[in-house]
């Protein structure tokens, strides 16, 4: 991590930053937002967002009475930064330009040594900028597609030289409309990277050889997904065997494979992606070679309904990630009625891919789920917001369910695989929430600066 540029500089290892307990960042959290701009300009603006009645309620009860929290806002602010840019969200593309832009300037400021102006050496956002693109991991790109999209798939791609230590790329967009030399061979130069979600459509045999050559280029990758056109098999993507490969998707719900091809080609694979909102189309030949070692699917926007059907083919699975919010009641107890059991499922996860979803429809969801797994152990929740929603707007309801699943002996559980009820009255609980909110509204802010 960077020193600050200044006597009272305070530098960590990043193996602290990591270890730093829930009640250590409460405490800085609330030193930070409430320093006065005349004491840290630069940590106090990144804290100046409008309609955050938090802040300003700590603005008004937390008043510094020390300069040593000068000191303390400089390391809040070193830690932050290092915690917002290791993950990165692109939502827009005027996100795309500001990120590409400071970037660029750290790298121009990284290459004079990290040597900073003195009229700045007082300013903890000018010393950290020196590496910051060392310092992200994930990367996520949500652009809206759009007849401008390639123009932005464009500057994305210009991104991947300046994030050298990048492990996780997913991204949604139209990346078909980008030339595939121009996507590909900067893809290739990520050494680190570990997991690859991206829509990449196969339409021609010189595209293959591209994806094959991403394969080849990156030891490290033991996650990706392709969308793949019927026409083409899975084998051209992969050398044999592929030892690292843990996890394989499809976004057009169908993998295919060439008999001819051993089953060690894969001698890792244990999980499935599947994306596709009509229908599941597995080759036989894939499954005969590969099914017996799934032990998780997760099927974006798929109906529960053809994984039934499919069902023989995974005699191991025990976990299932299905989207309920693509999965109505409905067709979930038509899957029932046919009287089909998957016994080897143990945990369900839920995705709420829509933002809206009814929540008396949950309770007949877990009743289906009872009955179509009969061995279920736990129900987790994947996103927090989710479980925000739910303890916010419902939490009597909650409560009562998690009671009778637990008569069953089946939890109920959030993301992280704590009960969904645990700590949700404790004051601490509810401080440290507050608190994730704040960082998470710094992660734009910081890319603007």
């Amino acid at each position: 991590m960077a020193e600050i540029a200044s006597s009272s500089s305070v530098s960590l290892p990043l193996s602290v930053v990591d270890r730093l307990p829930p009640e250590l960042w409460i405490g800085i959290f609330s030193l930070a937002v409430s320093i006065p701009g005349e004491l840290n300009t630069a940590a106090s603006t990144i804290f100046d967002r409008p309609g955050n009645p938090e802040v300003a309620l700590l603005r008004t009860q937390l008043v510094p009475t020390s300069l040593a929290i000068l000191s303390t806002s400089k390391l809040f602010y070193t830690l932050s930064v290092s915690l917002l840019y290791r993950a990165i969200l692109l939502k827009s593309s005027k996100s795309v330009h500001l990120l590409l832009r400071t970037l660029n300037a750290s790298n121009a400021l990284a290459q004079r040594g990290g040597r900073v102006p003195t009229q700045h050496q007082d300013d903890p956002a000018v010393a950290v900028t020196a590496e910051l693109g060392q310092r992200t991991k994930r990367l996520d790109v949500r652009v809206k597609s759009g007849d401008a999209w390639k123009e932005h798939g464009a500057l994305i791609v210009k991104l991947f030289p300046l994030l050298p230590n990048l492990t996780h790329l997913v991204g949604c967009g139209n990346w078909k409309e980008l030339e595939p030399t121009l996507f590909i061979q900067p893809l290739t130069q990520l050494r680190h990277l570990q997991l690859l979600f991206v829509p990449i459509f196969v339409p021609d045999s010189k595209y293959l050889t591209l994806c094959r050559q991403i394969v080849e280029a990156l030891p490290s990758l033991s996650v990706i997904v392709f969308s793949l056109n019927r026409n083409h098999k899975l084998y051209p993507l992969l050398p044999a065997p592929y030892t690292n490969l843990r996890i394989l998707g499809s976004a057009d719900g169908g993998l295919y494979h060439d008999p001819c091809q051993p089953a060690k080609q894969l001698p890792n694979l244990r999980a499935l992606h599947l994306c596709h909102p009509n229908r599941l189309d597995f080759d036989p030949s894939f499954m005969s070679a590969h099914g017996a070692k799934i032990t998780t699917i997760d099927m974006e926007e798929c109906p529960l309904k053809e994984l039934i059907t499919c069902a023989p083919w995974f005699p191991n699975l025990t976990q299932l990630i299905i989207d309920i919010s693509f999965n109505t009641i409905d067709a979930i107890r038509e899957v029932v009625n046919h009287q089909s059991k998957i016994r080897s499922v143990r945990r369900v996860g839920l995705t709420v891919l829509r933002r809206q979803f009814p929540i008396r429809l949950y309770k007949d969801a877990y009743a289906t789920f009872l009955s179509l797994f009969p061995n279920l152990e736990g129900i987790r929740f994947m996103e927090r917001r989710v479980v925000d929603l739910l303890m916010t707007q419902s939490v009597q309801k909650v409560r009562m369910w998690h009671q009778d699943l637990l008569t069953k002996r089946v939890h109920l559980e959030r993301e992280d695989g704590v009960c969904i009820l645990r700590g949700f009255d404790s004051p601490c609980e509810c401080v440290l929430r507050k608190s994730v909110d704040l960082v998470q509204g710094m992660a734009e802010m910081a890319i603007h600066r």
